[in-house]
C-alpha cells in the first residue's frame, strides 16, 4: 500500500520548476478542511527550510505554520482575515512565489543517491548469488 504525500507533491513542484505560484500549486494542495488548516503542509515546508516565499507581516519574514497557513488560505480564497492574519489588500495568487531551497534540493539529491545505492546493492547480490551457483555446480557440491 502506497500512502501519497502531498507534501512530497508540493515541494517537487517546486524544486522542478525552481518558482513557482500559489496559484500553480492550488491544484496540488488537499482541500480536506476547506479552511487554513490545508494549507499547513504548504507551511511546514516553508518554516522548515525546503522552500522559501516571500511573504511577511510588517517586514519580518513570517516563522509560525499557523500564520502561513492563514496567509495562503487568505491568499487563495480572496478573504481579507484568516485567524490573525488581516490584509491590507487583496492578494494575488498569481504574483506570490515559492522558492526552491538548498534543503529541498538535497532531500530530493539524498533521495536519488539512496535509490541508486540499493539497486547497486540488489545488482551485486544477484551476480554474486548466481556466480555462487554456477561455482557450486561446477565443482558439484551439493
Amino acid at each position: 500500500m502506497t500512502i501519497k504525500l502531498r507534501s512530497h507533491d508540493l515541494l517537487k513542484a517546486v524544486v522542478e520548476a525552481r518558482e513557482i505560484s500559489l496559484a500553480d500549486l492550488e491544484p496540488l494542495i488537499d482541500s480536506k478542511f476547506g479552511d487554513y488548516r490545508d494549507y499547513y503542509s504548504l507551511a511546514m515546508l516553508c518554516t522548515d527550510g525546503y522552500i522559501k516565499c516571500d511573504w511577511s507581516s510588517n517586514g519580518e519574514p513570517v516563522t509560525d505554520e499557523l500564520s502561513l497557513a492563514s496567509i495562503f488560505y487568505a491568499s487563495a480564497t480572496g478573504q481579507q482575515s484568516v485567524n490573525s492574519f488581516i490584509a491590507s489588500s487583496a492578494i494575488d495568487p498569481e504574483r506570490s512565489k515559492f522558492f526552491t531551497a538548498p534543503k529541498g534540493e538535497l532531500y530530493f539529491a539524498e533521495a536519488r543517491a539512496k535509490r541508486s545505492d540499493r539497486i547497486y546493492a540488489m545488482a551485486i547480490g544477484i551476480v554474486v548469488g548466481v556466480c555462487t551457483a554456477i561455482l557450486a555446480v561446477q565443482l558439484g557440491l551439493k
